[in-house]
């Protein structure tokens, strides 16, 4: 009764920002696929807790209930509104004593394929279509480090052109690599301003032990060594939480999330913790407060 009772508060008229019906349709697509799938694709399987979140109104139904008691039983799925600390993403996070893969509403297309591609988590279909048609046991030897094109290549037994430029004339007429060109210039602009706001300027550092964070998978940025940039980032932990639309940068290698310094404005702060200098000037660490 929880989505028809807002549902009335908002309108007779007014569809609810997650309508209960599609979504039951939604997580019943995502129960065929993987069904259907049976662990045959990587070897295990792909089914698990599916939460459906509305961003702005936080609700969310899903395809168990949660150990918390948020999530009750509706219409043959669970609904609720999920808590205020809760980072809304699509991504896998653990909320409420279960790891779920959590989808935002916005994201899920109108079409039942485009809901099991979505829902499914499938990365380079098109690769893997490809390399199923060239070697169908190419999963078993491929690891988190692999390239799909380079494994592609391989399978195919294709031969690198001689002079590429040459042979691209075969398939454009010269506008796609002057778009592609124009891309590469915009990206290496955006590249170095980020760079300098959270590489070479003032950071606030978050540890990643103690940040729970939620992001855009298709908008990520990588830095090479310096680690990868996330565009619009909103993070959360015992410290409190802040949200960022000016880049983050996660540096696994040091274990830490770094906003730029000027961020801090942004940070809503709980009691009993506390910024403190950094190792450079400017420079801001996230951290408990000392205990007397």
């Amino acid at each position: 009764m929880l989505l028809a009772s807002l549902a009335l508060m908002a309108g007779a008229a007014a569809e609810p920002p997650l309508p209960l019906d599609r979504a039951k349709n939604v997580l019943e697509e995502a129960r065929l696929a993987c069904a259907e799938d049976g662990g045959a694709l990587w070897g295990l399987s792909l089914c698990g807790p599916l939460l459906l979140v509305d961003p702005e109104s936080r609700l969310a139904v899903a395809n168990e209930a949660d150990e918390g008691g948020v999530l009750r039983a509706e219409s043959g799925v669970f609904a609720g509104v999920l808590p205020s600390d809760v980072v809304v993403a699509n991504t896998a996070t653990r909320w409420s004593g279960k790891l779920w893969t959590m989808v935002m509403w916005q994201s899920i297309g109108p079409r039942p394929a485009q809901q099991r591609r979505l829902l499914m988590h499938e990365s380079g279909p098109a690769y893997g279509l490809l390399l199923d048609a060239t070697d169908a046991g190419w999963r078993r030897t491929y690891k988190a480090s692999s390239d799909l094109a380079a494994t592609l290549g391989a399978a195919a037994k294709a031969t690198p052109a001689a002079d590429p430029v040459e042979r691209a004339r075969a398939y454009d007429d010269g506008s796609l690599r002057a778009s592609e060109e124009e891309r590469a210039r915009v990206q290496a602009a955006r590249v170095a301003a980020y760079r300098a706001r959270l590489v070479d300027g003032p950071v606030l550092a978050i540890p990643l032990e103690i940040a729970q964070y939620g992001f855009d998978p298709t908008s990520v940025v990588a830095f090479g060594d310096a680690g990868t940039v996330y565009p619009s980032l909103e993070v959360s932990g015992p410290w409190g939480t802040i949200r960022t639309d000016e880049g983050a940068r996660v540096d696994a290698a040091r274990g830490v999330l770094l906003l730029s310094a000027a961020d801090r404005t942004r940070l809503k702060l709980n009691a009993g913790w506390v910024l403190t200098p950094g190792v450079r000037p400017g420079d801001l660490l996230l951290s408990a407060s000392p205990k007397d």
